[in-house]
């Protein structure tokens, strides 16, 4: 992968995370508006899926800036 790939995949990668933190902070606070105990329960699953996104986000960022090669 060329130097010019590698920095625009990590800034991709780190613009998505930065939303996806976004997106985080709006289902907590959206949770703790929550009138109902299933609404609450939603907007903790939402966070749960969100969390785990940004987990592989974060690992596949830190991929590519190990890897001096990247084949896709």
């Amino acid at each position: 992968m060329s130097a010019i790939m590698k920095i625009r995949l990590i800034v991709m990668l780190n613009n998505e995370i930065q939303h996806v933190n976004g997106m985080i902070s709006n289902e907590s606070l959206w949770a703790l508006g929550s009138s109902s105990e299933e609404d609450s329960r939603m907007h903790a699953n939402n966070m749960s899926d969100l969390e785990e996104y940004k987990s592989l986000l974060l690992k596949m960022k830190e991929k590519v800036e190990r890897e001096e090669e990247f084949n896709v």
